[in-house]
């Protein structure tokens, strides 16, 4: 009896420090989005960002706040909510920490997209560059590259019973193969082509317009609400196939339906925003650090520290160097190695 009353203390405990996680990682978006509102190149104090809440569609502070800064910020939070729980899925249903976005070839797939329809397809004339400027034909080709990535790994493991390995395997395989022919395509680039093609490989959440962080949103929305409801069948696929087998679960089902709906959600954010590496990775590595919490909440809480962890780093890049910009995308690479790094060596074990 006692036994039991000390299990279900500890669970309560437990489950007090995930909520607190939670709430606490909730109030430090917020203020962060705040505070990369007003700040800037042009600093604006709250007073001035009300009026500018307020007003009418006019004056320098609205255009700041509502056509640069916001959809920057909003695009930020996206992206790295959407990145961090693909990672967080990938590396649960995987049984590898090794998994992310980043990783298994999406990431290089969409670079290679993006490269091919900048260096090899033709924009010249009044209508391609309309269609340029409008529907934005080099996200489109990152994101259809980045789906023949997801498909052949998808292919090849069904070939190999969709086991982790293979798919790991695959990944890094495809990923060599995608940078080899980047960088082939850029060996033949003029100037202008290869600079295109370098800006897009940075990651840039300041690129996006409101379509775009619309596509976005409804897509993380829709994938999230898939993840959450399949959560209870990821923490017993990570306990194990057999146990999962025991259990009535289809294991190669659940494997490769989480690892498309990942790779959709991770493509679709490459293919508007660019490359940004080790959100996908790191995050959830962090919050296992944290605490200790069952799949559902270990995805909540990923989502909103790769969602804070993405606005600190592009806000970081935006006054660091002010008036210059950095790409985001270089600065979560240099940050996010070491600390990966740091959590390799003195992170407990996990899988």
């Amino acid at each position: 009896m006692n036994n039991n009353l000390e299990i279900i203390a500890d669970y309560e405990k437990k489950n007090k420090k995930v909520y607190l996680l939670t709430s606490v990682l909730a109030v430090l978006i917020i203020i962060t989005v705040f505070y990369s509102l007003v700040s800037g190149a042009a600093d604006i104090d709250a007073g001035e960002l009300i009026k500018a809440a307020l007003q009418q569609k006019d004056g320098m502070i609205y255009n700041i706040v509502w056509n640069i800064r916001l959809p920057r910020i909003l695009t930020s939070l996206l992206a790295g909510m959407g990145l961090a729980v693909s990672g967080a899925v990938m590396q649960s249903i995987l049984k590898n920490p090794l998994g992310s976005p980043f990783t298994l070839g999406i990431s290089h797939a969409a670079a290679f997209g993006a490269a091919f329809a900048i260096i090899v397809l033709d924009f010249s004339g009044s209508f391609a560059d309309r269609v340029l400027s409008e529907i934005y034909i080099p996200a489109i080709s990152a994101f259809i590259f980045s789906q023949i990535a997801i498909f052949i790994v998808i292919f090849l493991a069904r070939k190999k019973s969709s086991s982790p390995e293979t798919m790991v395997l695959a990944g890094i395989a495809l990923s060599s193969l995608f940078t080899a022919g980047t960088t082939a395509l850029q060996f033949f680039a003029d100037d202008l082509e290869l600079a295109s093609v370098v800006y897009w490989t940075f990651g840039d959440p300041g690129r996006t317009s409101w379509t775009q962080i619309f596509i976005i949103t409804l897509s993380f929305i829709l994938i999230f609400i898939y993840f959450i409801y399949q959560s209870w069948d990821f923490s017993i696929l990570n306990a194990g196939d057999e146990l999962a087998v025991s259990l009535g679960i289809d294991t190669e089902k659940i494997r490769l339906y989480g690892m498309f709906a990942a790779s959709l959600l991770t493509a679709v954010i490459i293919s508007f925003v660019g490359i940004i590496g080790f959100i996908g990775l790191v995050t959830p590595h962090i919050i296992r650090k944290i605490s200790q919490s069952n799949e559902r909440f270990h995805l909540i809480n990923s989502a909103l520290a790769g969602g804070l962890l993405l606005i600190l780093a592009d806000n970081l890049s935006r006054t660091a160097f002010a008036p210059i910009i950095l790409p985001v995308g270089v600065l979560t690479s240099f940050l996010g190695a070491p600390l990966f790094i740091y959590l390799v060596i003195k992170g407990r074990q996990y899988w």
